[in-house]
């Protein structure tokens, strides 16, 4: 079996990231919550998308660091390997901020938050045993689903709606959709959190 995985917001938060940077930069206040939606909203209804991006540009370029493991991923990926599940990484990210053309580079950035984290250390050293080939960086929407196609992923985990619906999508592919709360849902295999999802996989399904 082979599980593709999305990165931004799926496998890492920003939400204390944004949080901290909107306040850096006098864009919300100290109540404002360490969520990156909570956070989006504010600086669209008191600013404008422009301060927006440049945050983004921030939080996934020089102030990746600070991003945290969502909870459960990282029980997750350990789950995968003890059961002998294939993993990709596959995400749509584009190599430079649109705010920030030519600066710094996002990929080599976030490759560097999952080398701090382990992802590329031995099993036996307590990391997750990743190869640099198994982490997919795409420039489009389009490019990112025929990538999770030619891989010949079985299962996709993304928090976003329109990549798990899109058209392209293969059909044979199980969505599951990421999300911090577990969610109803009709469309895909389940909506929720990774303890969830790592319940489903290796207590029911693979059981």
């Amino acid at each position: 079996m082979l599980i593709g995985l999305d990165f931004d917001n799926t496998l890492i938060s920003y939400g204390h990231v944004f949080r901290e940077l909107a306040i850096e930069f006098g864009l919300a206040p100290l109540s404002i919550l360490p969520d990156k939606t909570a956070v989006r909203t504010h600086v669209w209804a008191e600013h404008d998308d422009i301060e927006w991006q440049k945050l983004q540009a921030q939080a996934y370029g020089p102030r990746i660091g600070q991003g945290q493991f969502m909870d459960g991923a990282a029980d997750f990926l350990h789950l995968c390997r003890k059961n002998g599940v294939d993993l990709c990484v596959v995400s749509h990210k584009s190599k430079y901020a649109s705010i920030d053309p030519g600066g710094f580079n996002l990929r080599t950035a976030a490759l560097g938050w999952m080398e701090e984290q382990g992802f590329f250390s031995p099993l036996k050293n307590g990391g997750f045993g990743f190869h640099f080939h198994e982490i997919f960086f795409e420039t489009t929407r389009s490019e990112k689903i025929a990538r999770i196609n030619d891989l010949g992923c079985d299962v996709f985990v993304d928090d976003l709606v329109e990549v798990l619906s899109h058209e392209d999508l293969k059909s044979t592919i199980e969505r599951i959709l990421f999300q911090e709360q577990s969610v109803d849902t009709s469309e895909y295999t389940l909506a929720g959190p990774w303890s969830c999802i790592s319940e489903y996989l290796f207590s029911r399904r693979l059981a």
